[in-house]
């Protein structure tokens, strides 16, 4: 995996949503070290309960995505 550098990142920091996803997305693209996973994780454990809330941050994952597909 190829380490992104800051300018990289901040485009990117764009391109994710506010809240959960972006956050998880940007962890991803940044983690390096096994705390950096373990911390992923750590953000996956507190996956909203809520079916509805839940499906909302996958759209919104899913649009970031696509708009990352756009920038290559």
């Amino acid at each position: 995996m190829r380490i992104l550098n800051s300018k990289e990142l901040a485009g990117l920091s764009q391109v994710f949503p506010e809240g959960f996803t972006g956050r998880v997305g940007l962890m991803i693209l940044k983690a390096q070290h096994r705390q950096d996973l373990e911390d992923i994780i750590w953000e996956l454990d507190r996956l909203p309960h809520d079916i509805g809330h839940l499906c909302l941050e996958l759209d919104n994952l899913k649009e970031s995505l696509n708009q990352l597909l756009e920038l290559y």
